[in-house]
């Protein structure tokens, strides 16, 4: 009995370190010189969230804002498919968001058209909690949304993609 306890003990602890490091590996980062992936632009140069999409296979794409993912990313017919990851706005800074916690797209919630500004004009700032997000809201404005309530049509994206569909 004590050796089964020592190996469900062990089974714990690895379970528990593999889900550490897991989110330890749910930061969003991206280098100085870095273009993103749906319109060129340098994604250190601008300020606000940023977003990371990948896809088994595939190589990481990162965009300079979180609208310029969804512009690209929503009307993919394989976005079942894609990790899509954003800065949590509730733990970056907003003027240099370089490194940050990231969150789950699909899971986040979105303060659309805030004052704040960042590349591609109106904000889109996403968060983990819906409770910060409208605290958010509250100061700088915008409409709340879940992830399930955006489309290219609300954000009002170019007709035009870079991205494979």
């Amino acid at each position: 009995m004590s050796q089964f306890k020592k190996s469900a003990a062990a089974v714990v602890f690895s379970i528990l370190a593999g889900l550490s490091f897991s989110l330890q590996a749910e930061s969003l980062s991206y280098g100085d010189k870095e273009s993103c992936s749906g319109c060129g632009m340098i994604v250190s140069a601008w300020p606000g969230p940023k977003a990371k999409v990948e896809k088994k296979g595939e190589t990481t794409q990162t965009f300079c804002s979180v609208r310029c993912m969804l512009c690209n990313t929503l009307d993919r017919v394989d976005i079942d498919e894609l990790a899509i990851r954003v800065h949590d706005t509730a733990r970056i800074d907003w003027e240099k968001p370089v490194d940050g916690h990231a969150i789950d797209a699909k899971s986040a919630w979105f303060v659309v058209g805030s004052r704040r500004r960042a590349t591609m004009g109106a904000s889109i700032a996403p968060f983990a909690s819906k409770d910060e997000a409208r605290l958010f809201q509250e100061t700088w404005g915008g409409t709340l949304m879940s992830y399930e309530e955006l489309s290219t049509a609300r954000l009002k994206c170019p007709k035009k993609r870079t991205l494979s569909q």
